[in-house]
């Protein structure tokens, strides 16, 4: 079964925080998506949003899932 991390990655290059890893069906609905967008990628990159993932973009972090 196919886990995926996931990852802050503040766009500063300051170091990000592992945020560990999860099953599909455990990541919010706007991750699992992405990934069913683009299934064969390996790798997803995504703005953060504030407001616990439902508010707007932030300008300073990312968030990168990785297949595993």
């Amino acid at each position: 079964m196919t886990r995926y991390h996931v990852y802050d990655c503040p766009t500063n290059g300051t170091t990000g925080q592992d945020c560990g890893a999860f099953a599909l069906a455990a990541l919010p609905e706007r991750l699992r998506a992405a990934i069913a967008a683009e299934p064969n990628a390996g790798e997803w990159t995504l703005p953060a949003l504030s407001g616990g993932d439902h508010g707007e973009a932030l300008d300073d972090l990312t968030i990168r899932i990785v297949a595993e």
